[in-house]
């Protein structure tokens, strides 16, 4: 019956018609107590977003830290895109600043708010389909990504879970 589920759940979100929070959450559930906390806890930060201490982890002595503690480093979690301001035309001004030099930030958000996010992006068809993922307080930039970096953070935590279903030996 289990084994059924997971199938089942798998074959949905392989083929589209499950929402990758809807498959986390029922994964989640279903495989609790029957796994080790520690396997859980991949799909709860996938499911939620990853904590504050998650990524102050991540930043010490390139993620060793967070290795040790949880499991490896999400790096398809790291978005590719821009630092700058929004310019009076509705441009993104883009930002020469040695501090902002990072072409790559970390999406810390959970899978539930990407949906929304995406959702959002998505209606909108006459706006360029660009996202703003984080705020540097110092310069007052902005980090812009483009909706194509979420819809492929998004894809590829999709590919870990059906991995993920696949490696569940019950």
């Amino acid at each position: 019956m289990l084994e059924t589920k997971l199938v089942t759940i798998k074959g949905q979100l392989a083929r589209g018609e499950i929402k990758l929070s809807d498959a986390l959450l029922i994964i989640s559930r279903v495989l609790n107590r029957k796994i080790s906390g520690k396997r859980l806890l991949w799909m709860n930060r996938e499911l939620l977003g990853y904590l504050q201490e998650d990524l102050q982890s991540l930043l010490n002595e390139s993620g060793l830290q967070f290795e040790k503690a949880h499991m490896p480093v999400p790096e398809y979690r790291f978005l590719a895109g821009v630092w700058g301001k929004p310019g009076q035309d509705g441009r993104i001004l883009h930002l020469d600043t040695p501090r902002l030099k990072e072409k790559r930030i970390f999406c810390n958000i959970g899978i539930q708010q990407i949906e929304t996010q995406l959702e959002t992006l998505n209606r909108s068809k006459d706006v360029d389909n660009i996202f703003c993922m984080s705020f540097d307080a110092m310069t007052g930039a902005q980090f812009f990504c483009t909706a194509e970096e979420i819809e492929r953070l998004y894809g590829s935590v999709s590919r870990r879970l059906i991995d993920f279903i696949d490696s569940v030996d019950l």
